[in-house]
């Protein structure tokens, strides 16, 4: 049985807003080196004040919704959650929000699919100020990881131009012979065969 592990890869869309001149800063961060089993994209939401690593808050709201492409809301969220109230709030080095119910990392892979653009609007209110901005971004694909393979846009990933044989045997996929082949005998796959799994 082969193993077909999805490349190491997480996006995350950071939104930062600036509490001084209330304006937003949106960027896509790309970090292949993760070491998630599935590619993950993670909503940040971020606040900076200069150089502060703490920054007091009166009344601080906040939330999100996610479209596709035809303008279709996939995902809302609205913070803090029913019964909580942020004041004072801690600043790491990232500049991520680090008490709440994971206010800072908001993971929408089920809702995303590569190559696909999508529309985030976002606001926060503090001292009964609004702040709003919007951001249309596309989620790259992940690179092949091998040149045959095709890109599956049903299943949001790459896949082997051939399936894998189906007969209770190791197989590891040959670049040599475009195919799947047999593992060697000790059933592990060679250190420097990447390794993929279909979830």
């Amino acid at each position: 049985m082969a193993r077909q592990r999805s490349p190491h890869k997480i996006v995350s869309i950071i939104n930062a807003l600036d509490t001084t001149n209330h304006d937003w800063d949106f960027s896509v961060v790309d970090s292949p080196k993760s070491t998630t089993v599935k590619p993950r994209t993670i909503i940040h939401l971020s606040f900076t004040r200069g150089n502060d690593t703490e920054i007091l808050f009166n009344d601080l709201s906040m939330g999100f919704k996610l479209y596709d492409s035809e303008w279709d809301l996939l995902l809302e969220k609205n913070y803090p959650l029913e019964g909580t109230q942020y004041n004072g709030i801690t600043v790491n080095a990232d500049d991520v929000i680090d008490e709440g119910e994971s206010v800072e990392k908001i993971e929408i892979s089920n809702f995303i699919r590569f190559g696909k653009t999508y529309k985030l609007d976002v606001w926060v209110k503090e001292s009964g100020i609004l702040s709003e901005g919007s951001y249309e971004f596309v989620i790259p694909k992940p690179n092949p990881p091998y040149s045959e393979w095709v890109w599956n846009d049903d299943h949001n990933r790459w896949e082997s131009p051939n399936p894998v044989p189906n007969d209770g045997r190791d197989y590891f996929w040959s670049e040599d012979k475009h195919d799947w082949d047999l593992v060697p005998g000790d059933k592990c796959i060679p250190k420097n065969e990447p390794q993929y799994e279909i979830s």
